[in-house]
C-alpha cells in the first residue's frame, strides 16, 4: 500500500514538473510576441513620421513649383507682347507667332484658347486691327486663320517664289543682319541639302568676303556663318572692306581718271575715291608726283587732298580676242526698284519667275542660283564679261542657250547669262531701238525642238532591263493545267539565220535568257511591209489555258469624244512597249520558246500573250492617270496629247515627257508626231473642226474586190462597219450584204452588188463629224418608214453621228405611230452614253409623238417601248417632214425585201414538218398513245395536228428541225437590248 502511494506521488510530481515546463515555454513565447509587437509599433511610428516629413517636403516643393511656373508664365506672357515701332510700318509678325507656338506647346494650351490669349497681348494698331477683324467675322477666328490673317496684314509682302527670294537675299549690312534675313527666308521654303544652304549663303556674301570664306571650304551653313563673322572682325581691325559694296566707279569709256564720291552712312565724312591704273601709278612714281594731287611728292609731306586710291583689278584688263563684253544697269544688280521700272511675270520650265525689262542692259541675264534649277541644259561659259553701270565688273558663271520662256501667252527663245542679281530672277535687256535684244519670237517648232532636246534621254535606246513595277505581267493558269509544250516548226535555212540573229540580239539586250522550263511554244517569223521579219511566238496553246484578265480596254468612240475644243495634237509611240514591262519572276518560265538552237524564256513581256494588252493598258493608266481626260488619251501604246492653245500644249508635252522619264519609259522618235493641227489617230483623222475617216483605211475599203465567200463579206463589213457612224443609212445600205452572212445564204445577186458599190460610194463621201460638247444640249432627229429607222444627232451645227437600221419584218405591219415610237426608242438607246443624265431634245415629223409624255398609253406595245425610255430627260418637238430631211432619208432608203418571203416560207414549212413529225417521229407517236390512254395529261396537248407542251410547239430532240429552229430564232431581227 505504501509502495503504491509512493508511486502515485512520483507520477504527480512528474506531471506537475512537466506542466511547469510547458508554462514557462508558453510564457517565453508570449513575451517574445509582446516584444515583437512593441517593436512594430515603434517602426510604424517612425514610418509615420517619415511619411509626414515627405508630405511636408512635397507640399513645399509644389508651392515652389507653382511659384516658378507662375513666374515663368508671367515671363512668357510678357514675351507674347507684339512690339512694333514706327507705326504704321509694323514689324514682321512671323517670329512673334513662332514664339507664341512654342509657348502654347510648353503650356499645353487648348486650341480654342490660343487666339484669345494671343489677341490679349496685341497693342496699338494691332489691337485695333484685331477688334475690327472680330467684329467683321462675327466670331473669333481659329488659331490657324489668325496666323494667316495677321501675317498677310502686318507681315512683309511675300513673293510667289520663296526660293527665288532666298537666293536673291544679298548682304548689304553686317554679317549678323545678313544671317538673320537669310535664316528668315530659309525657314519659308522646303528643306534643302546642307551644301545648297551653304553655297547660296556664300555666293551672296559679295567680294572680298565671298572669296575669303570659300578659300577655307566650310562644310556647313553654320561653319560658313562663323567664318563670315571672323573675317568681318578681322577686316574691321585691319581696315579692309567688309561688305560687297564698292565705291561708284567711272565708266570704262572715260578718257581720263575722274573723281566720284559716295555718301557714307550716318554723320561720318564722305570718302572721296580716285582710281589709278598700274601704268598711271608707275608714271607718277617716275615723275615723283603725288598720287592724290598733281604736285611734287616730298617725303614727310602730308597731302591736303586725301583720296581713297584704288588700282584697277586684273579682270579689268582689255578683253581677250573673241571675248564678248556686255553691260548691265546698276538697278538690275542691286535689285532696288524705282517707280519707272517695268517688271513682268515669266515662266521658264515649270517655274514662275519675275523679270525686269531693263533698257540699260545689252544682254539677257538670269540669277546664278536659278540657272541650274529651272530644268534646262546649263553650260559653263566665262567668255562674257559684264560691266555694271557704275564701272564694276561681274563674271558670267554660265549660259542657258536658247532657253524657252513664256510671257503671258507669247513664247520666246533667249540666251540667258548667269550672274549674281539682286531682287530679280531674270533681266531682259533692251537695245536702243526699244526692242528685245537677242530675244526671238518662236514660230512654235523651234520652241518645241528646244523642249524635245531637253528630253533627248527619253527617246534613246533603253539600256538594260526595265525596273520592276506594280504592273509586271502575270500568267495565271487554270487550276490543274499541265505545262504546255508544243513541237517547234521547221524553218528554211534563210529563216534559221534570221532566228539566230534576232535571238542573239535579244540575249545581248537581256530580254531573253536560256531556259530549262517544262513549257515550250514554237516561233513564227512574219514578214513586215518593209521586207524585214517580225519575231513572234505562237502562244495559242498557252493562251487557251490562261485565265483571261477583265481589265477594261478603252472604246475608241469614247476617246474621240474628249477632243472637243482641241487645236494642237501630239502623238507618242513607245519603243517596243511590251518589252518595257517585266515578267513576274514566278511566271518567266511559262514564256519559254524553242528554236533549233535551244530553249529560251522571256524576262520581259512578250508579244502574243493573251493578257498582255490589259497589262500594258493598266501600266499606262497608272503612269498617266493624273492627265487622262484632261489633256491625254491612251490606247495601249498610242498616247495622244491634245490642247486648245500652243502654250498649254508645250506645257502638256513637258508634263508627259517628265512622267515618261520618271517611270523609265522610252519613246521612238521616228514614230512620234509633235504639235500637229491635224493627225491620224486610231483609224480617224482628228483636227479642230471635228473627226473624219482615215483616208488610208477608206482606200482599203474602196479597193476591196467583190466578195466570193461569206468570209470575204464578213471581212468587208467589219472594216466598213468601223465607220458606220459616219454613213447615213449604213444599216439599210448594208442590209443585202448582211443577209449573205446567214447559213447557206450566200448568193451574190444584183441587189448585193448594188449595195456593195453604194457602201463604197458612201464611205468616200462621208462628212466630217463634229465632236460632242457635253456642256451643250444634244438634239436627236428621228424618223421611221416602211423600210427602216433613221436618226441623226447634232448640237445645232454639223452632225455628230448617224444611226440607221432596217425595219424588222414583224414591225412592218405596225401602225405609223408605233413604228415612229420604235425608231425613237432605238435611237435614244443607241446614243445612251451621250444622252443619259442630261436633258436633250427629240425632233420628229410625226405630230402625234409630240404628246408622247402626256398622253395615255392604250396598247401593250406602247407600254413596252415607252418603258424603255424611263430615266431619260427629254422633250419631244414636232418638225415637219419637209424640214426633217436627214432622218427621213435615212429611214426611207430602199432595202431588198426578198428575205422576208424566205422567212415566211420557213415558218410555213416548219409547222408543216411538225405536223408530219407527230405521225412519224417515234417519240411524238408515243406521246399521243399515252395521251389517248390517259397516262399523259396536261400540259401536253395536240393542237392543229402539232404536239404542244404548255401551248408551245414540241420539236422532237432527234429531229433535224432543232437546228432550223435555232437558226431562225438567232437570225431573226429584234428591237435591241
Amino acid at each position: 500500500m505504501h509502495g503504491a502511494s509512493a508511486a502515485t506521488s512520483a507520477n504527480l510530481a512528474e506531471i506537475i514538473a512537466k506542466q511547469q515546463e510547458d508554462h514557462q515555454s508558453v510564457l517565453a513565447t508570449l513575451t517574445g510576441l509582446v516584444d515583437e509587437n512593441h517593436q512594430a509599433r515603434v517602426e510604424r511610428t517612425e514610418d509615420r513620421a517619415t511619411l509626414q516629413s515627405i508630405a511636408e517636403t512635397l507640399q513645399k516643393l509644389q508651392g515652389d513649383i507653382a511659384d516658378t511656373v507662375q513666374q515663368q508664365r508671367a515671363h512668357n506672357l510678357a514675351l507674347l507682347r507684339l512690339k512694333r515701332k514706327g507705326a504704321p510700318q509694323l514689324g514682321d509678325p512671323r517670329p512673334w507667332l513662332k514664339r507664341c507656338n512654342l509657348f502654347f506647346l510648353g503650356q499645353r494650351t487648348q486650341e480654342s484658347d490660343k487666339t484669345w490669349l494671343a489677341s490679349y497681348h496685341l497693342t496699338d494698331v494691332a489691337a485695333l486691327w484685331y477688334g475690327h477683324l472680330e467684329a467683321k467675322l462675327g466670331q473669333r477666328p481659329s488659331w490657324g486663320e489668325f496666323q494667316t490673317l495677321i501675317s498677310n496684314h502686318f507681315g512683309p509682302p511675300t513673293r510667289a517664289n520663296p526660293f527665288g527670294e532666298l537666293i536673291s537675299t544679298r548682304r548689304t549690312g553686317t554679317v549678323a543682319d545678313y544671317s538673320k534675313r537669310f535664316l528668315e527666308n530659309l525657314s519659308r521654303i522646303q528643306p534643302i541639302a546642307d551644301a545648297e544652304e551653304r553655297d547660296i549663303f556664300t555666293n551672296n556674301l559679295g567680294e572680298p568676303m565671298k572669296t575669303q570664306v570659300e578659300m577655307l571650304k566650310p562644310s556647313t551653313l553654320d561653319a560658313a556663318m562663323d567664318l563670315d563673322i571672323s573675317f568681318e572682325h578681322l577686316n574691321i581691325v585691319t581696315g579692309a572692306a567688309t561688305t560687297a559694296a564698292r565705291p561708284i566707279r567711272p565708266s570704262r569709256t572715260a578718257a581720263s581718271p575722274t573723281l566720284a564720291a559716295q555718301e557714307s552712312v550716318g554723320s561720318a565724312p564722305a570718302l572721296v575715291f580716285k582710281k589709278l591704273t598700274p601704268a598711271e601709278m608707275d608714271d607718277r612714281r617716275a615723275k615723283v608726283l603725288c598720287f592724290n594731287c598733281d604736285e611734287k611728292f616730298v617725303r614727310g609731306d602730308r597731302c591736303k587732298r586725301l583720296f581713297y586710291i584704288q588700282s584697277a583689278d586684273d579682270d579689268e584688263e582689255p578683253l581677250a580676242d573673241g571675248q564678248e563684253e556686255a553691260k548691265i544697269s546698276l538697278l538690275a544688280v542691286t535689285g532696288i526698284p524705282t517707280s519707272d521700272t517695268m517688271q513682268v511675270a515669266i515662266c521658264i520650265g515649270d517655274r514662275d519667275l519675275v523679270a525686269l525689262l531693263d533698257s540699260g542692259s545689252t544682254h539677257n541675264f538670269i540669277h546664278e542660283g536659278l540657272a541650274t534649277v529651272v530644268g534646262l541644259p546649263f553650260s559653263s561659259d566665262r567668255r562674257l564679261g559684264v560691266t555694271v553701270a557704275n564701272g564694276d565688273r561681274v563674271t558670267c558663271r554660265g549660259l542657258l542657250k536658247q532657253a524657252a520662256i513664256t510671257i503671258d501667252t507669247e513664247n520666246f527663245l533667249v540666251d540667258l547669262h548667269a550672274i549674281p542679281l539682286g531682287g530679280f530672277d531674270v533681266v531682259l535687256g533692251l537695245g536702243s531701238s526699244g526692242r528685245p535684244a537677242h530675244i526671238h519670237v518662236c514660230e512654235g517648232r523651234a520652241l518645241l525642238d528646244s523642249l524635245l532636246a531637253a528630253f533627248s534621254d527619253v527617246f534613246a535606246e533603253p539600256q538594260g532591263l526595265p525596273p520592276p513595277r506594280a504592273h509586271d505581267h502575270h500568267i495565271h493558269l487554270i487550276p490543274g493545267t499541265q505545262p504546255v509544250a508544243i513541237r517547234p516548226y521547221r524553218y528554211p535555212a534563210i529563216q534559221k539565220d534570221e532566228l539566230e540573229r534576232q535571238c542573239a540580239e535579244m540575249l545581248a539586250r537581256g530580254l531573253i535568257r536560256q531556259s530549262s522550263s517544262a513549257f515550250s511554244s514554237p516561233v513564227l517569223l512574219v514578214r513586215k511591209h518593209d521586207g524585214t521579219w517580225r519575231f513572234c511566238i505562237d502562244f495559242r496553246g498557252l493562251n487557251m489555258v490562261t485565265i483571261k484578265d477583265k481589265f477594261p480596254i478603252p472604246v475608241v468612240d469614247e476617246l474621240l469624244d474628249e477632243l472637243k475644243g482641241a487645236r494642237f495634237f501630239t502623238k507618242l509611240d513607245l519603243r517596243s512597249g511590251y518589252h518595257q514591262v517585266r515578267m513576274a519572276p514566278e511566271d518567266i518560265h511559262k514564256t519559254a520558246f524553242r528554236t533549233h538552237e535551244g530553249l529560251f524564256e522571256f524576262v520581259v513581256m512578250a508579244f502574243g500573250l493573251t493578257n498582255a494588252p490589259a497589262t500594258f493598258q493598266a501600266l499606262m493608266n497608272d503612269v498617266l492617270g493624273p492627265f487622262l481626260r484632261r489633256f491625254v488619251l491612251v490606247f495601249f501604246d498610242d498616247i495622244l496629247i491634245y490642247s486648245s492653245s500652243w502654250s498649254d500644249h508645250l506645257r502638256h508635252v513637258k508634263l508627259v515627257l517628265e512622267a515618261m522619264r520618271t517611270h523609265q519609259l522610252y519613246l521612238k522618235r521616228s514614230k512620234c508626231s509633235f504639235g500637229e493641227e491635224s493627225m491620224a489617230y486610231l483609224g480617224h483623222v482628228i483636227f479642230a473642226e471635228g473627226v473624219a475617216m482615215d483616208s488610208d483605211k477608206v482606200l482599203a475599203v474602196v479597193d476591196w474586190p467583190a466578195p466570193r465567200t461569206v468570209r470575204a463579206v464578213r471581212g468587208f463589213l467589219g472594216l466598213a462597219g468601223y465607220y458606220r457612224k459616219f454613213i447615213k443609212g449604213f444599216g439599210t445600205i448594208a442590209a443585202p450584204l448582211t443577209a449573205l452572212l446567214k447559213k447557206d445564204g450566200f448568193l451574190w445577186t444584183d441587189q448585193a452588188a448594188t449595195a456593195f458599190e453604194a457602201l463604197k460610194v458612201a464611205l468616200t463621201t462621208a462628212p466630217v463629224l463634229q465632236l460632242p460638247d457635253f456642256t451643250a444640249p444634244f438634239i436627236v432627229e428621228c424618223d421611221a418608214s416602211g423600210s427602216g429607222f433613221g436618226a441623226v444627232m447634232h448640237q445645232g451645227e454639223g452632225p455628230i453621228a448617224y444611226f440607221s437600221k432596217p425595219i424588222a419584218p414583224r414591225h412592218v405591219s405596225l401602225a405609223a405611230y408605233e413604228r415612229e415610237l420604235i425608231g425613237l426608242v432605238q435611237a435614244v438607246r443607241h446614243w445612251r452614253p451621250y444622252l443619259w443624265g442630261r436633258a436633250f431634245i427629240v425632233k420628229t415629223d410625226h405630230y402625234s409623238l409630240k404628246f408622247l409624255l402626256d398622253q395615255r398609253l392604250a396598247t401593250i406595245p406602247q407600254h413596252h417601248w415607252v418603258g424603255k425610255l424611263l430615266g431619260f430627260d427629254f422633250t419631244v418637238e414636232y418638225k415637219p417632214g419637209r424640214q426633217n430631211i436627214v432622218a427621213d432619208a435615212l429611214s426611207r432608203r430602199e432595202v431588198a425585201t426578198g428575205h422576208t418571203c424566205a422567212i415566211t416560207g420557213t415558218s410555213f414549212d416548219l409547222f408543216e414538218a411538225l405536223r408530219q413529225a407527230a405521225h412519224t417521229d417515234p417519240t411524238s407517236v408515243a406521246f399521243q398513245e399515252q395521251r389517248e390512254s390517259g397516262e399523259l395529261g396536261q400540259p401536253w396537248a395536240l393542237v392543229d395536228g402539232i404536239v404542244t407542251f404548255q401551248q408551245w410547239a414540241y420539236v422532237p430532240p432527234s429531229s433535224p428541225l432543232v437546228g432550223e429552229v435555232l437558226e431562225a430564232a438567232h437570225d431573226d431581227g429584234h428591237e435591241g437590248i
